[in-house]
């Protein structure tokens, strides 16, 4: 189909496209939206697809930093004193209820270090 030629359309309809997009962020949408999927459950069936789908999947280089750069400024936002408070806080509470050491001293084959470090050198 495609956008409209008549200049005056075309503004039409990227007004309503902008319209749309506002009210996506609504609180109204989104309670309709959580309530429209309440109960939707993925089948069995439908996993498995989805994870055949994604196996070996690679992020582009562009994602990759997109994420990177989402993820700086998440910490980047932060008073220095605030993250160091945050940090400490976080490391209490895991030394505290053993976080971590579900997987301490855990044996792993050969074939499966060697996955590991091929997964590892991808990134």
């Amino acid at each position: 189909m495609g956008l409209p030629k008549d200049p005056q359309k075309l503004q039409e309809y990227k007004d309503k496209q902008s319209r749309i997009t506002k009210a996506r962020g609504t609180p109204e949408y989104r309670e309709k939206l959580s309530v429209a999927h309440k109960g939707y459950t993925v089948s069995n069936e439908t996993k498995v697809k989805i994870s055949q789908t994604l196996q070996g999947h690679i992020p582009s280089e562009q994602t990759r930093l997109k994420i990177r750069q989402s993820n700086k400024a998440r910490w980047a936002l932060k008073d220095p004193q605030e993250l160091l408070e945050y940090k400490s806080k976080m490391s209490k509470i895991a030394k505290e209820k053993g976080f971590g050491k579900w997987n301490k001293g855990k044996t792993r084959s050969e074939e499966h270090k060697l996955k590991m470090s091929k997964t590892a050198k991808v990134y």
